[in-house]
């Protein structure tokens, strides 16, 4: 699930989606969400909305869905 900044100075934009489409072409389950604001890391990762996407998501994984 790769959660990306938009202008991230340590991991390009383009990598996240080669990463991304290289799951979907292999048919993995992938979402691919891009960020406002922030730098690598940063509290806009853990705001309660994207926390509750990558909980739904995990949860959803875990139960082979």
């Amino acid at each position: 699930m790769p959660l990306v900044r938009f202008a991230d100075p340590l991991v390009p934009i383009a990598q996240s989606e080669r990463f991304y489409e290289a799951l979907m072409r292999n048919g993995e389950d992938a979402e691919y969400y891009i960020l406002d604001g922030g730098s690598h890391g940063t509290g806009e990762f853990y705001q309660s909305n994207i926390m509750e996407r990558v909980t739904a998501f995990l949860d959803r994984l875990s139960r082979g869905e």
